[in-house]
């Protein structure tokens, strides 16, 4: 008998968010072990946000001391290393994910570097950096570069999406500084990017030390995004897209906006996305009573759907990412939110683009994943249509 099989894309993503809720790092272990079984490859840890801050930095350590849930909710550098280590011998990359300037929970400790240290929009998370202070840019070095050495993995995301300008627009001294600047607040954003890049700068450090960044490339204009071609951003910048479900834009408009970058595809794998609808849709459709059956949205939604991709285009796309955001979730219950549904993108990013796209005769297949490679493993997660898994029972 001979088996031949090789995975499609390389990048195979799970994004794991330990600000909202804090996870023991016995959870984040054992949800690589699960990532193991399934084929995914890369841990995106988004470790901090506005909402908390659990990284223990050596050099600052007031930020995890004033901004974790509690003194036990940190991760310590050897706890890290621990999970680092922990995923590499799975053969795992951990990709640390530290979002800039919003979603800002460096404010807790460091409140002199935030425009709006108390906004409360998005519960904390609308909190952003001051670009106006010459001291955000000195620090940010200094901490992202300690960040980095923490993490092998040559990739460095740096996110940079969804600023809320009215953080901005809050603070009298940025907002006089933009006016006498004559600059919008899109253009000051801009003006944090160009800065981050300019020589002997932060981004350039980060390349020195071997880092490749990644941020997220977004197009709504109410909220901050990065434009790579404007910011200076190094040639092999990584970019996140977030398309719709259907992807029928983003990845197009990326690809051909920024001919050198290469990209990974989160949008359309929201795991915290409850309801299995496409955009466009009556609202009656979105009403449904099984929330697992959104795993078939994620099957489907196939990154190169856009038939005007070029072949040149398809090899710069490196793959993509489950998204476990966690605003709702904690560790007694992420488990049953990230399996088996993340099965279905782990099978979207390794199986070829032709394969089985019809969900109601993947379903039973995806049951049988779900028991014998999730449950007898002790990994607790839901079902996919009823059935009977023996393991499901064997708890005690």
């Amino acid at each position: 008998m001979s088996i031949s099989d090789a995975p499609r894309f390389a990048w195979r993503g799970l994004r794991l968010d330990t600000s909202r809720h804090y996870y023991p790092v016995r959870t984040i272990t054992s949800t690589l072990d699960a990532m193991a079984a399934a084929k995914l490859n890369v841990l995106m840890w988004h470790i901090i946000d506005g909402q908390s801050f659990p990284l223990v930095s050596e050099l600052y350590p007031e930020l995890s001391a004033k901004g974790a849930y509690c003194p036990q909710c940190v991760y310590s550098p050897d706890a890290v290393r621990s999970v680092v280590e922990h995923a590499r011998m799975l053969g795992i990359r951990v990709h640390a994910e530290i979002d800039v300037p919003g979603h800002s929970g460096f404010g807790y400790g460091r409140p002199d570097l935030i425009a709006c240290p108390k906004f409360e929009a998005f519960r904390g998370a609308g909190r952003a950096f001051d670009p106006t202070q010459d001291a955000t840019y000195a620090f940010l070095k200094a901490f992202l570069l300690e960040t980095a050495a923490l993490f092998p993995e040559p990739t460095l995301n740096l996110n940079g999406d969804e600023v809320q300008f009215e953080c901005w627009a809050s603070n009298p001294r940025v907002a006089a500084w933009a006016s006498a600047h004559n600059l919008s607040y899109p253009e000051l954003e801009q003006h944090f990017w160009t800065r981050m890049n300019e020589p002997g700068g932060v981004v350039r450090a980060l390349t020195a030390a071997g880092k490749t960044m990644v941020v997220a490339e977004g197009s709504n204009p109410k909220e901050g995004s990065v434009n790579l071609s404007k910011s200076g951003f190094p040639s092999d910048t990584i970019a996140e897209v977030w398309g719709d479900a259907t992807l029928s834009s983003g990845i197009k408009r990326v690809l051909s906006t920024y001919p050198t970058a290469r990209a990974i595809v989160g949008g359309p794998y929201y795991l915290d996305v409850m309801n299995p609808y496409q955009p466009g849709e009556p609202a009656a459709a979105k009403v449904v009573y099984a929330w697992m059956d959104s795993w078939a949205t994620f099957y489907q939604a196939e990154p190169f759907a856009d038939p005007s991709l070029t072949a040149a285009e398809k090899a710069r796309v490196l793959g993509g990412v489950a998204e476990m955001w966690s605003e709702r979730l904690d560790a007694t219950s992420v488990a049953s939110f990230i399996w088996p549904r993340a099965l279905a993108v782990a099978e979207r990013l390794w199986s070829p683009a032709d394969f089985l796209l019809d969900p109601n005769a993947t379903a039973p297949r995806m049951a049988r994943a779900a028991c014998q490679v999730l449950e007898r493993r002790g990994v607790r997660g839901g079902a996919v249509e009823p059935g009977f898994c023996p393991w499901s029972l064997d708890w005690e």
